[in-house]
């Protein structure tokens, strides 16, 4: 299973080619970010699209293709109104992380406690009992280059 802090794909991804807003409060859903988002928040599905470019041993590839993958296991993200985020992930690689956040317009900042790297997810939605994180990362190695886009859907 992949990250959840945005790291755990919230916490253990870095994703930083989210847009910047200069607004402080509103995000998504057009309301206040940084109080609605404040509670224990289920993660229910992981939505990656990957789109794979390069040539490799002389073959070219240019490919995307989606992998959708339906949490529901008891993994979670929780915000606290003090600024502090944990997360917990059960399935394959179990942790428990915990960090800081900050929500500048629709982007949300995590910082794992015990790193100083920050990840970045774009709020697109954000009401009482639904929140979407989208973050998009890129990897390349042996002539090929990925770009990854994550969404994330959670539930409380």
């Amino acid at each position: 299973m992949k990250k959840i802090f945005l790291a755990a794909s919230l916490i253990g991804i870095a994703f930083t080619s989210c847009k910047k807003s200069d607004d402080n409060s509103s995000g998504g859903s057009g309301g206040n970010n940084n109080t609605a988002i404040l509670g224990k928040w289920n993660w229910d599905t992981d939505v990656q699209q990957t789109a794979i470019h390069g040539t490799i041993n002389g073959v070219s590839m240019d490919t995307t293709y989606t992998d959708t993958m339906q949490i529901n296991d008891g993994s979670y993200i929780q915000f606290t109104s003090d600024g502090k985020v944990y997360s917990h992930i059960v399935g394959n690689s179990p942790s428990d992380d915990t960090g800081h956040y900050t929500i500048q317009g629709s982007n949300l900042y995590m910082t794992k406690s015990t790193s100083t790297d920050t990840t970045v997810a774009q709020i697109t939605t954000l009401s009482g009992h639904a929140l979407t994180l989208y973050s998009t990362y890129q990897q390349g190695a042996m002539g090929m280059s990925a770009q990854i886009n994550d969404w994330m859907y959670l539930s409380k």
